[in-house]
């Protein structure tokens, strides 16, 4: 379409210059933290889980009191059934207050009526790492 024969190839001279002129600001604290969440006084906790069958991650943030969740993202290289339980369980959370034991609830009700998990661990460890995150918040509220 383009007519174009690409080979690979070294740098060239003029490369190598332009790289090697670019290459500090590009090392620079300016440009790594370029694009930083602005979190206008919320809270963001992460917590992670490994298992033999996957992995599990939590990101969750709260509204600036630090009690009421105002989003959660539930990652991991786990499979669910069906495919929008997950996005189900963190909608049912968005909103919630932190309050151990609503949450528990709300994860034991999503994978008893929804979730049939083929690869990750059973829900007692979704519990134990928002457990986690709830002594984090704590740590971090006073």
């Amino acid at each position: 379409m383009f007519n174009i024969d690409l080979k690979p190839m070294a740098l060239t001279d003029e490369e190598k210059r332009r790289f090697e002129e670019r290459l500090p600001y590009f090392r620079s604290k300016e440009w790594v933290h370029m694009v930083e969440p602005k979190t206008h006084g919320q809270k963001t906790v992460r917590a992670a889980c490994k298992f033999n069958s996957g992995m599990v991650g939590f990101t969750l943030v709260t509204h600036g009191n630090g009690k009421q969740v105002k989003d959660i993202l539930i990652t991991g290289d786990f499979l669910s059934f069906p495919s929008r339980g997950i996005y189900d369980l963190m909608a049912e959370l968005k909103g919630s207050f932190l309050d151990r034991d609503h949450i528990r609830q709300t994860i034991k009700k999503y994978f008893v009526r929804f979730l049939e998990l083929l690869i990750a661990p059973h829900y007692i460890y979704y519990l134990k790492k928002l457990k986690s995150i709830q002594f984090r918040f704590s740590l971090i509220m006073g």
